[in-house]
């Protein structure tokens, strides 16, 4: 007789739960609203060490907290988690869960300002998820002046750049499009006075490079291998030759280009480089391909064989894979085909 008040669907009983865990919906706004909020902004489950840093709780208020917010979001390893992904779009749609609806807006405002509060102290003091995510929360929360401040910060970048690179590489295309900041206007200084900056901004340039900003990428780079033979840096000078060497390939400066892989390659086998060294003449091999260079091909490979790490199976399949390459342009498919079966 009472089954028009059972309710329906997920909505049903997601309404029905919040309406019994939190009857008075004022008390809902002031407490666990802005809570709710910081965690569907989050780009991945918050600690609850870091949710109580960011509310200013002590023991009493966490504890409190826990306890009001019931099943739909419990503890994991410390962190505070839907039990179910339905449940945040359940409460991020202001037409099923009405009085219950939580901006996610506003928890990209917050996570921001929490978030620069801790940059104020120097990128080396900030906690491990605003490292990751601060750019994201003020990109959201269109705040770019802030924005333009932290991604030129070069102890910042190179933060950014080794916990995720591609995560850094979104973040500028998203600028790019929802604001008036441009990559190459924020290094400029660096790239046209890159002496002020001690050597440093090898990663920039690799970001300006695979952004295809390469004019400005190889400008800076020019300036870091000069700088790297005189400080005798020589791991970072492998690296930024071989960096320079696409640069160069793409602009049509093949010969240069060359050069700039020959010098690595050299420079890989003097550090004992077994790793940069395989990529490094690997990429001479494609380099060879896309200009018809086939007759140097097989002294390449040769070189790749005989310096690769017989336990590495991914080296050793790059090398398969280049022979079988290199079988397929000579005509051979049945060799060819046989060498790609072995890798």
């Amino acid at each position: 007789d009472r089954l028009s008040e059972f309710p329906r669907g997920l909505a049903g009983v997601y309404g029905q739960f919040f309406a019994r865990q939190y009857p008075a919906v004022e008390g809902f706004r002031a407490r666990i609203s802005p809570v709710l909020e910081t965690v569907v902004a989050a780009q991945e489950p918050l600690k609850l060490d870091l949710i109580a840093r960011i509310f200013r709780w002590d023991d009493y208020d966490r504890a409190d907290f826990v306890q009001q917010l019931g099943a739909l979001f419990p503890l994991s390893d410390g962190r505070l988690q839907p039990f179910h992904r339905s449940v945040i779009d359940w409460l991020t749609d202001a037409g099923k869960a009405a009085r219950y609806h939580i901006d996610r807006a506003s928890g990209h405002d917050r996570l921001a300002d929490y978030g620069w509060g801790e940059y104020a102290g120097g990128a080396g003091a900030l906690s491990d998820y605003v490292a990751a995510y601060l750019p994201v929360h003020l990109i959201e929360a269109a705040r770019w002046p802030e924005v333009g401040k932290l991604l030129v910060d070069l102890d910042y970048f190179e933060i950014a750049w080794a916990l995720s690179k591609f995560r850094l590489k979104t973040c500028w295309t998203q600028v790019e499009e929802r604001s008036s900041l441009r990559m190459v206007d924020a290094y400029r200084e660096l790239v046209e006075r890159p002496a002020q900056f001690g050597g440093r901004g090898k990663n920039v340039a690799l970001l300006l490079s695979e952004t295809s900003h390469w004019s400005e990428a190889l400008k800076l780079i020019d300036y870091l291998t000069g700088h790297y033979r005189e400080t005798g840096n020589r791991a970072d000078l492998q690296d930024i030759l071989g960096n320079q060497g696409r640069i160069l390939v793409y602009l049509g400066r093949v010969p240069d280009a060359m050069r700039a892989l020959k010098e690595q390659e050299q420079i890989c086998r003097e550090l004992g480089d077994s790793t940069g060294l395989q990529e490094c003449l690997s990429y001479q091999v494609e380099l060879m391909f896309s200009i018809g260079d086939y007759d140097g091909i097989s002294e390449v490979v040769d070189k790749m064989e005989s310096s690769s790490d017989q336990n590495s199976k991914k080296q050793m399949a790059n090398v398969l894979h280049v022979r079988a390459m290199k079988l397929y342009q000579d005509g051979d498919l049945a060799g060819s085909r046989k060498l790609f079966h072995e890798r």
